[in-house]
């Protein structure tokens, strides 16, 4: 562009705001194209030709703002109503009527004393004493104390102060840029800075040095003073490499000098996308302005192909025009996350992990705004482990932050944060150096290891984006840019690539007839990316393996369809193609997968061969000789196996600073200790080829846990010949934490029962095992047996009985229970499944040596300690044959005497007794004889009771007359009440009597007896013939069997809960008393005031009522009657004036209560409490009033 002539300008820029005044019927954005081109010709001259006489002028491109003609830079409001709806669209973030200044109002503050007096209460005149010589404040800084401000806030300095700090730019910070010096000054120019900073400010001072910036800290609210780490020729080329056209202002000390799009951006409020100038923070920034009341304007948008999963997708890995849609819709973090759990919630999928969200420093508010990016920072990743950034909020003193770059730096070099698994070599990362000025620009450490080895010097490498080491040094010129501002510009069809949403319908219909002509024309076309996704989100290759044949599979993955590529639950093709059991497309997909990765393999042993030579040849080789190398090894800048192919096969959030304000370099390489979140779109990018156990993330499956679940056995069998691992279960994860686990083996229980059996035949085969267990503790087998499956029990015993054995002997110890497989089988109440256990080889006891190597893989394996303290834990342990007992499984508690168990087993309560503790409410043990016992005793009783009850009908007390009533006078509260009351009691009275009726009829018409007779009677059967086994094989009862025992005797025993005599009772019908509740003062004196107030309210006489409510006690000065008060059938004074139709009444109670709550919140605590009790019915009340007028109308 340098090489193009300087194009011509139709006014010099010293007389641009009186031209563009003078011109209202010509849009700015016109006015400004020649302006635009002639900013490209210097940006071009800045990057390649720095010396050319036309830079000699530090103001180039800028005009000074200040100066006699600025009353005429006033605003030129678009008019959206004039405008047409797809004009309207183009406008992103666009601003509110509020917002929008009125057209011909001014678009800037009136002076330049008045822009001094704002920029010095916004920067706490932290700068007063500063020289202002070879050094400017620019961007955001001098933004905000340019633009107008509001008239509620220019009454006085509070009130600005109020606007900076806590309205409009509540985290802005001060970035100033030095100019015209060579470096040595540079670093004398910071350290004056420093001295001027602390000599105006009170509060103490600390200076933090960080990858390109050393900052300037002291104490909120005074801001952060950021002086960038590099040298400008100028002011002209400071503000000529700023992105963002609002953003192009800086303050020298004496006058402001804007660029021509500042400018116009300020007489607009409307920011132009420029895609030139992109960077990775670039729409993070245009957000950021947009909440200085600038709106963002793109011509070529069009939001009828906007993409509307791009909300659902990862904010980190969301770029360009999407990243920019998604920061107009959703700007917090916050909001991003609770939309997304919304769709996730309307697709039935589980919620996000909240680890997720980024751990957040309390107080700071450059978290709380995280759009508040510098105009000159290289990226807007969210400060993380291995990133920093200077906090600033209330409690962030310049101690504080001394203090949190102190811990960051002892966490990131600790000893244990060096693991192998952690980190593989041992180098330091300082990500900020911290004192005073003259200490930072100094290696602070002075002793971190000098990477030597080729891992070393990559790690160093890496490292290097986010730390620093060493003296400070400034950032430095690339001789090869094009254009200052643009190390990352991209194309319109990149910018807009993962917004719009690709045209796949007809690509989508081939797909669907298997028409292998039409996919193979339109994969032709030029620029058309396979792997576009539909509105769903799935790519081509996702509807193929879903709904088409395999001929259009291959012919998909021969043209480069993404394999790895996921659906919005994680899964990939692979799954889909396992889930349906197509053994034909899963052969399709896995050979392509074992072709790119054979190819990635080779390109990465070639990358390091030529790494290797490199490293060997650098220091006495030129770079002629070096190529020489690489043309010997066989690789070629330009072929597919180039490094950049190596190095980039996806895309990454990492680039370097491009030397200039707003200029970045792009590098590609994948991360591999990025976050969960950031592993999800790497989905996308990086080597093409499968682990093939990789879950999916909603429901984390793998492709063979689909084929299993499924029961598609060809596809399990091929999916293992890959190398599926059948021993990897199914982890479901929360926060990273492990959860639930499904084993492998148990998904077949799903099945049908001969699909089951067939297909744990097969699993047991490939290696699937049994005695396998789950984090719980629980074995594949255990699992099998909770769920009853005797038949494909049988066959997991004929196909891998030596597993079996070994989960017959595991135990299963959640807790301080104990539970065994046949506590299992126990509780099926199935005899049979018992007996297939103990045949199988499952002991009838647990032995202590059995319950030790279960309780050492338990969370109980802490309680261990000495042999003694273990059989005393052991001894918790309840025997099957005593919890089958309990259980009244008599059929089992059989099958496992005859197996051999301890016919004397006793409750954990016995063995503490004998151990000499005091049990509570427990005299003496019990062994499996004392408990059997028990039971006989229990059903005999029940039994018993019974047979007494079967055909007779009781007879309760039958209630009072009608006569009762007439002790009451008629249409009274009293009447009322107890009429109420007698009616309650006749249905209770006559309910049992027809339930009794209604089971005697039932008796009578089947001439059977009583079912529940019989139950019992067999079970007592069963258990009298399990006691007598019992007493054949030894059982005794527990004072037999220890005679020397003496019974415990406490004051405890026999103390009971929940009695009667433990409730208040109601009155009864009979006593023709009213029992009132919400005065905790109640007394009997006050029982016949109360019905005398019902009664009032009964008749509405309010005279009454106030008379009663509203007189004190000359004792207590207390209110004698409370108006809140209620009879045990819910009745209250307002509720009976109400129902009764007295609504001036109830409104007058209303207006007692309103004057009875307390307003003084010194009151006491009961007055406050019953107040409190008065204030809501009062809410109530006025609620249930307002309805009945509503209704009544």
């Amino acid at each position: 562009m340098a090489s193009q002539g300087r194009p011509e300008l139709p006014a010099p820029l010293s007389g641009l705001v009186k031209y563009i005044h003078e011109h209202p019927e010509i849009p700015v954005s016109q006015i400004l194209g020649p302006y635009h081109k002639h900013e490209g010709y210097l940006r071009a001259l800045f990057a390649q030709d720095g010396q050319n006489p036309i830079l000699d002028n530090p103001y180039v491109n800028t005009l000074p703002l200040f100066t006699e003609v600025s009353e005429l830079v006033t605003t030129r409001a678009r008019n959206p109503a004039l405008e047409t709806e797809e004009e309207r669209s183009r406008y992103i973030m666009p601003l509110s009527d509020q917002k929008r200044r009125k057209d011909g109002s001014p678009a800037i503050v009136a002076s330049l004393a008045e822009f001094q007096r704002n920029f010095s209460i916004f920067s706490e005149a932290s700068l007063a004493e500063m020289d202002w010589s070879n050094v400017v404040a620019a961007g955001s800084s001098i933004v905000n104390c340019l633009l107008p401000i509001p008239e509620e806030y220019k009454v006085n300095k509070r009130k600005l102060r109020q606007y900076f700090h806590e309205v409009f730019c509540p985290a802005s910070d001060v970035d100033l840029f030095l100019y015209g010096l060579t470096e040595e000054e540079a670093i004398e120019k910071i350290k004056a800075i420093e001295e001027a900073v602390r000599d105006t400010l009170l509060k103490d001072v600390t200076v933090v040095r960080t990858k390109y910036a050393i900052t300037i800290a002291s104490h909120y609210p005074t801001r952060h003073i950021q002086i960038v780490l590099r040298v400008y020729k100028s002011i002209s080329e400071i503000l000529t490499g700023f992105d963002i056209d609002a953003a192009g202002g800086a303050y020298d000390g004496a006058q402001v000098y804007v660029t021509p799009r500042a400018l116009a951006s300020f007489i607009t409020q409307i920011n132009h996308v420029d895609l030139t100038r992109r960077s990775p923070s670039y729409e993070t920034r245009l957000a950021k302005y947009s909440n200085r009341n600038f709106e963002v304007y793109w011509p070529d948008l069009d939001r009828s192909r906007i993409d509307p999963t791009i909300y659902e997708r990862s904010f980190k890995r969301t770029v360009g025009l999407a990243r920019l849609l998604v920061l107009e819709s959703l700007p917090t973090e916050s909001a991003r996350h609770t939309y997304q759990n919304e769709r996730r919630r309307e697709r039935g999928r589980p919620e996000l992990d909240y680890d997720h969200w980024t751990w957040r420093e309390n107080g700071d508010m450059k978290q709380d705004h995280e759009n508040e990016v510098a105009d000159w920072y290289p990226s807007d990743e969210v400060s993380s482990y291995h990133t920093f950034s200077i906090p600033y909020g209330r409690r962030f003193t310049a101690k504080a932050i001394e203090r949190i770059c102190y811990s960051q730096d002892i966490l990131l070099n600790a000893e244990w944060n060096q693991k192998p698994e952690k980190r593989k070599v041992y180098l330091h990362r300082h990500p900020a150096f911290f004192g005073r000025a003259e200490d930072v620009i100094q290696d602070c450490c002075g002793c971190c290891p000098i990477p030597k080895t080729l891992e070393e010097k990559e790690v160093a490498e890496k490292d290097a984006k986010t730390c620093i080491s060493g003296k400070v040094s400034f950032l430095t010129d690339d001789p090869g840019r094009q254009e200052i501002g643009s190390f990352n510009p991209v194309t319109e069809q990149d910018w807009t690539e993962m917004a719009y949403i690709g045209n796949t319908a007809r690509l989508f219909q081939s797909i669907i007839d298997g028409d292998i002509q039409s996919i193979h024309t339109w994969l032709g076309q030029d620029g058309f990316d396979i792997s576009r996704r539909d509105h769903t989100g799935r790519a081509p290759l996702h509807f193929a393996v879903n709904v088409s044949t395999t001929e259009v599979v291959q012919c998909l993955v021969d043209h480069g369809a993404r394999l790895t590529a996921r659906l919005a639950d994680g899964r990939t093709a692979l799954h889909l193609a396992a889930a349906r059991g197509r053994v034909d497309m899963i052969k399709v997909l896995m050979e392509k997968s074992l072709e790119n990765e054979e190819i990635a393999q080779d390109r990465k042993f070639k990358r390091r061969r030529i790494d290797v030579a490199e490293q060997e040849v650098r220091e006495d080789t030129s770079e002629d000789e070096i190529q020489n190398t690489r043309d010997d090894l066989d690789i070629k800048e330009d072929d597919n196996n180039s490094d950049a192919v190596v190095v980039g096969e996806g895309e990454s959030d990492d680039y370097e600073f491009s030397v200039t304000t707003g200029s970045f370099a792009k590098i590609n390489r994948i991360d591999p200790q990025g976050d969960e979140t950031g592993m999800k779109e790497a989905s996308e990018m990086g080597p093409d080829f499968y682990d093939i156990d990789i879950p999916a993330w909603d429901i984390p499956c793998s492709p063979l846990h689909l084929a299993v679940s499924g029961g598609h056995e060809d596809a399990v069998r091929t999916l293992c010949d890959y190398g599926a691992d059948p021993l990897l279960p199914v982890q479901f994860r929360l926060n990273r934490v492990k959860t639930d686990v499904i084993l492998t083996l148990a998904l077949s229980l799903k099945l049908p029962t001969e699909k089951a059996k067939s297909m744990i035949r097969l699993l047991i085969e490939l290696g699937a095992l049994s005695s396998q267990a789950d984090t719980d503790g629980i074995t594949a087998f255990h699992r099998f047996v909770t769920n009853n499956s005797g038949d494909l029990l049988d066959v997991l015993v004929a196909c891998d009985r030596s597993n079996v054995i070994r989960a017959l002997k595991h135990i299963y110890i959640p807790d301080v229970r104990t539970i065994s497989i046949l506590h299992t089988a126990i509780d099926h109440d199935d005899p049979s499944l018992v007996l297939k256990l103990l045949n199988a080889g499952a002991k009838p006891d647990i032995s202590f040596d059995m319950w030790l190597r279960a309780v050492k893989l338990s969370p109980m394996k802490h309680n261990l300690g000495t042999l003694r303290e273990n059989k005393r834990l052991y001894r918790t342990t309840i025997q099957p044959l005593l919890y089958a007992v309990q259980a009244e499984n008599h059929q089992a508690a059989i099958q496992l005497l005859e197996s051999g168990a301890d016919p004397n087993a006793m409750t954990p309560d016995s063995y503490r007794l004998l151990q000499g503790d005091e049990v509570y409410d427990v005299a003496t043990g019990s062994t499996v004889l004392d408990v059997l016992d028990a039971k006989l005793l229990k059903i005999a009783d029940s039994l018993d009771k019974a047979k007494r009850n079967e055909g007779s009908i009781a007879s309760p007390r039958p209630p009072r007359t009608d006569k009762f009533l007439e002790q009451f006078p008629p249409n009274s509260y009293q009447h009322f009440y107890h009429r109420q009351a007698l009616e309650r009691q006749k249905w209770r009275f006559e309910s049992p009597l027809r339930d009794q009726e209604h089971k005697q009829e039932m008796a009578m018409d089947q001439e059977e007896p009583d079912p529940e007779i019989q139950r019992l009677e067999k079970l007592a059967s069963g258990l009298n013939d399990l006691r007598e086994k019992l007493v054949f094989r030894g059982g005794q009862i527990f004072k037999d069997l220890h005679p020397d025992f003496k019974e415990f005797r406490t004051g405890r025993r026999g103390f009971r809960l929940n009695t009667p005599s433990s409730y208040r009772r109601s009155p009864s019908v009979e006593s023709g008393k009213i029992c009132f509740k919400g005065d905790k003062n109640f007394s009997s004196s006050k029982e016949d005031e109360y019905i005398e107030l019902m009664e009032a309210a009964w008749d509405g006489n309010l005279d009454k009522i106030r008379s009663l409510t509203l007189r004190t006690d000359p004792d207590d000065n207390q209110p004698r009657l409370l108006i809140s008060v209620q009879d045990d059938q819910y009745n209250c004074p307002f509720s009976l004036a109400f129902f009764r139709g007295h609504h001036e009444v109830a409104a007058a109670i209303l207006d007692i209560i309103q004057t009875k709550c307390p307003e003084d919140p010194a009151f006491a605590e009961e007055q406050e409490l019953q107040a409190t009790a008065e204030a809501a019915l009062l809410v109530a009340a006025k609620w249930s009033l307002t309805q009945e007028m509503i209704y009544l109308n």
